[in-house]
């Protein structure tokens, strides 16, 4: 039986507009640009390929990135919300023959790498054929791990519609508890303070 492949897309396309004039994904986070410490976190779980849907100034979020191992998708309408960026992320899947695809926001810097490892050891164990959502004290998060059967309906999403969307549409996910809270918080937008993603 040959190998199961599951691969990333990271959604960093957005504008970031709650976090003011500054690009969210570009603040200091721990001495690091934060969407580098979030695809930083996938490539130390031995996530590939990783995807990177980018839109808004796409040119520095693939500058902070050039060192390390990713692809670049860019995302046209990104102004139109999420769902647009899902949809350009599974397009480019798709042609990389994946069994599955962790959807990862751009903005959780505290994820870590034993939870992103957690999720997608979750989605191995059920075959590659249910969707998988980290949970922290009973609160679900990111990464979502779909399976290649959802991406078809992935691939219908609109507008701001977020993934989550689909879910229903599968049946009871199937959860993993993680060690930490980096599944369910982000960076808060205007003071510096955590808070639930």
């Amino acid at each position: 039986m040959s190998e199961k492949r599951v691969g990333a897309i990271v959604l960093a396309a957005g504008s970031s507009r709650r976090f003011g004039k500054e690009n969210k994904l570009l603040a200091d986070v721990g001495g690091e640009v934060m969407i580098k410490k979030v695809v930083g976190c996938l490539v130390e779980a031995e996530v590939s390929p990783i995807i990177v849907v980018v839109g808004h100034e796409r040119e520095r979020i693939i500058e902070s990135l050039k060192e390390m191992d990713t692809c670049f998708v860019v995302n046209r309408k990104y102004e139109q919300g999420m769902g647009t960026s899902i949809v350009c992320g599974v397009g480019e899947a798709m042609r990389r023959d994946l069994n599955g695809v962790l959807v990862c926001l751009g903005d959780l810097p505290y994820l870590t790498s034993h939870d992103v490892k957690a999720i997608r050891s979750r989605f191995l164990e059920q075959g590659c054929s249910k969707v998988v959502v980290p949970e922290f004290e009973g609160r679900r998060g990111h990464p979502v791990c779909f399976p290649e059967r959802c991406f078809g309906s992935l691939l219908a999403l609109e507008g701001d519609q977020g993934a989550k969307a689909v879910v229903p549409m599968l049946g009871e996910p199937k959860s993993v508890t993680t060690v930490g809270p980096g599944c369910i918080k982000d960076l808060d937008t205007n003071c510096g303070r955590m808070r639930e993603a």
